[in-house]
């Protein structure tokens, strides 16, 4: 099985000095490491960043390691703090409380579509990748403080702007007044697939060999337990049109999942789709931002994933990959 870990320093936007790349790169790959996911900030770059990132990038591939690239889409914190209009704007009006990592955006701002399209194209016209992960194609839902159980009468969060407001009653001839939350539902995980179009178009002109992935909430229904995506517009069954994999986010601690649920409700994922699944599991055994997050060695997990035929599978918040201590004590 293929193992991608998601570089903690690149996360922080720093260069993590302290850690001699060569070494860590040569400890990947002799305990099983295949590739890495490096995260990218498409806002102002620090000096050099990309640089860096390249860096990164060759390095893996001396080393034979695939490299992917991670990309948020409607999160962006300082295109939300420059220009309000591309703020998303709640149902009752009431601003959105948002936690310092997070800053969404409104998927129908078309300013944001532009600068989106123009800094991917910087990037991968000067970095050379094997595979996009694109994160945060979502709306803003919290799922890693509330939980990942939400109910099918709800109305989803986001977003009530007056434009796009205008563009639904545009596509649908109905009133935002009186429809219903599924229409609303249907109509935003709409405007998601058709933005996914034009990213998987881009990339196709800039590298056609190359890959993209979705990262998804595998949230559920408060009944049976079904798959709710399409509650943050996450509509699967289209999003799969225009995507080569479907990455969902395993939080085992967050969500108070046992292994074997957790890996239970990937099977079921796994049936009713026909693209690949490349779960992304959290394996943090250190405190981070957000919670104190506790992991086990990867022995048990792998044992279980082995009969569930899965090819790959990424590891973020893996800050204890970083020494060579935790990597035998996590992969051995």
């Amino acid at each position: 099985m293929n193992w991608y870990i998601k570089i903690p320093g690149i996360e922080l936007e720093t260069w993590a000095p302290a850690h001699h790349w060569d070494r860590l790169f040569e400890m990947w790959w002799h305990a099983g490491i295949t590739g890495i996911v490096v995260p990218v900030n498409l806002s102002d770059q620090l000096d050099g960043f990309q640089d860096r990132v390249q860096t990164i990038v060759q390095m893996a591939h001396r080393f034979g390691l695939k490299s992917w690239l991670i990309i948020p889409v409607l999160n962006n914190p300082v295109f939300y703090f420059r220009y309000p209009e591309a703020r998303p704007v709640h149902r009752l009006q009431e601003a959105f409380s948002f936690p310092k990592w997070f800053a969404p955006i409104c998927p129908t701002c078309s300013s944001y579509h532009d600068f989106f399209a123009h800094s991917v194209t910087q990037l991968l016209q000067k970095i050379g990748v094997d595979v996009v992960l694109l994160d945060y194609l979502r709306v803003p839902y919290f799922w890693e403080e509330w939980g990942n159980l939400v109910k099918p009468e709800q109305w989803p969060l986001y977003c009530y702007c007056p434009r796009c407001q205008q563009q639904f009653q545009q596509h649908t001839e109905a009133q935002l007044e009186t429809t219903s939350p599924q229409l609303w539902q249907d109509w935003q995980c709409q405007v998601l697939a058709d933005w996914l179009n034009q990213i998987h178009q881009l990339l196709l002109e800039l590298h056609p060999r190359l890959q993209l992935g979705v990262q998804i909430l595998p949230l559920v229904s408060e009944k049976k337990r079904l798959l709710r995506s399409e509650w943050v517009g996450q509509n699967l069954q289209i999003l799969q049109k225009t995507t080569h994999f479907f990455s969902p986010l395993v939080y085992n601690q967050l969500l108070n999942w046992q292994i074997d649920d957790a890996l239970y409700f990937l099977i079921e994922l796994l049936c009713a789709q026909r693209l690949p699944i490349v779960p992304s599991f959290q394996i943090s055994t250190t405190p981070w931002d957000r919670q104190q997050a506790t992991g086990k060695s990867l022995n048990s997990l792998i044992h279980r994933l082995e009969p569930m035929g899965l090819q790959d599978a990424t590891l973020f918040h893996a800050r204890d990959l970083l020494n060579e201590k935790a990597i035998h004590l996590l992969l051995d």
